[in-house]
């Protein structure tokens, strides 16, 4: 499987077309860094992947 790291919608785009892609992965850090609103990112790759939004969560230690 080929994956790729991004919130980038033109580097999933170029990917896809080129038939190189099979799943985008991501987290909270870089949408973040990018400036974008977290589930405007998330429905725009879904929309360019066909694919459903899952989550997982490893562990979470909230801050004081």
């Amino acid at each position: 499987m080929k994956f790729l790291n991004t919130v980038k919608l033109n580097e999933i785009k170029d990917l896809i077309g080129f038939g190189l892609l099979d799943a985008v992965t991501t987290n909270p850090g870089p949408i973040a860094i990018s400036g974008r609103d977290f589930k405007k990112v998330v429905a725009e790759v879904c929309t360019l992947t066909n694919t459903q939004f899952r989550r997982k969560l490893r562990h979470w230690i909230p801050r004081d």
